[in-house]
């Protein structure tokens, strides 16, 4: 089985920002955002913006509290540099990332 590998690119006591990748690069690298309890409510979808690549994503709510972006539509980015950003209401984000294949 192709177990995820998750890395923590933010953590605070409001938000939680992850990136979550596999191995053999199937299914798509996924950006994964938590509200924790006194953080933001996600489900108000202006609120929340991700932007991979100069090229902004498509935010899919579960709940309240968890949204996720794929990064499906950039293709392939093994080997490849990321820029990704994240605003959520006040809070900005941005890293550089580079995704290796193992």
């Amino acid at each position: 089985m192709n177990q995820p590998n998750k890395s923590v690119l933010h953590s605070d006591r409001n938000l939680i920002i992850t990136l979550i990748t596999h191995d053999s690069g199937d299914p798509p690298p996924v950006i994964t955002i938590q509200s924790t309890k006194n953080g933001p409510d996600l489900s108000f979808s202006d609120d929340v913006i991700v932007v991979a690549n100069a090229q902004a994503l498509e935010v899919e709510l579960e709940d309240r509290s968890h949204v996720s972006a794929s990064l499906a539509a950039l293709g392939d980015l093994d080997g490849q540099p990321l820029q990704l950003h994240v605003r959520i209401g006040e809070f900005f984000g941005g890293w550089d990332i580079e995704l290796d294949e193992e």
